[in-house]
């Protein structure tokens, strides 16, 4: 099958065939490679947002995580990194009783400055706390960022799983964290 690319492309213009897209970058086709270390691609899932942004979720089953890619409309550059080597949480089983384990810490690591917004989230998405916003930090390991399990109010927040969503340019990471109370917790 001869695919039929159109004959005077403009630059970011995109062409599919057969379910695969191709980007024009001004001088040649491309396809887009999001990431291909290790079992990687599972269950993908591309949206484009009414600006024309792709947003491409997928499953690497080798780190069992769910990773995020982002494209902006004009489609000019490759896209960029999905995340950074690896976004961990301290402590995540928290107990406010304890003052062990009354708060958790956040660290990750970056390949290049980048500005960091990190939020916590109830399991109905409700936002129940911002621990930084756009914050610009240098590439390296990071961990100086804690929740110390309340919301934007100050209030202790009931026991429960919560989401800790880790934010750079154009990726995003989410950890899990559980909120217990009353309990002894053994490591």
């Amino acid at each position: 099958m001869a695919l039929d690319f159109p004959a005077s492309p403009t630059n970011g213009q995109v062409f599919t065939s057969g379910g695969i897209s191709w980007v024009f970058d001004g001088e040649k086709w491309n396809v887009q490679t999001v990431d291909s270390e290790g079992d990687v691609g599972m269950w993908p899932s591309l949206k484009l947002d009414s600006q024309g942004n792709a947003h491409i979720a997928y499953y690497d089953l080798d780190n069992a995580r769910l990773k995020y890619a982002f494209l902006s409309a004009d489609y000019t550059s490759p896209i960029p990194e999905l995340s950074p080597a690896e976004v961990r949480i301290g402590n995540n089983v928290m107990d406010p009783d304890n003052p062990e384990k009354s708060s958790c810490r956040i660290m990750y690591n970056l390949s290049r400055e980048q500005d960091i917004t990190i939020k916590v989230y109830d399991l109905s998405g409700n936002l129940v706390q911002t621990i930084i916003e756009k914050v610009p930090k240098s590439p390296g390991t990071h961990g100086d960022d804690t929740w110390n399990g309340k919301n934007m109010g100050g209030v202790q927040v009931n026991p429960g799983i919560y989401y800790i969503v880790v934010e750079g340019d154009n990726w995003k990471d989410a950890r899990k964290v559980a909120i217990i109370k009353g309990s002894t917790l053994d490591e």
